[in-house]
């Protein structure tokens, strides 16, 4: 019985292949809208990383001054 089990839980190649594939489009898109520049001209992953970078600032100030 744990045979049959093993032998329904496979899945044919061709699915491996579309998961890597979609996947690969997701990434893909989620990198392309991290790179295009939006208003003023910067990209969303330096827009990020100026919000972070002024957040732990502010932070550090706070504990500074507490």
């Amino acid at each position: 019985m744990t045979a049959r089990r093993r032998q329904a839980r496979r899945t044919p190649p061709a699915q491996n292949g579309q998961v890597a594939t979609e996947y690969l489009v997701v990434v893909a898109a989620i990198a392309l809208a991290l790179i295009v520049p939006v208003n003023g001209g910067q990209s969303a992953a330096q827009l990020l990383a100026t919000a972070i970078r002024n957040f732990f600032l502010n932070f550090s100030f706070m504990v500074s001054v507490s």
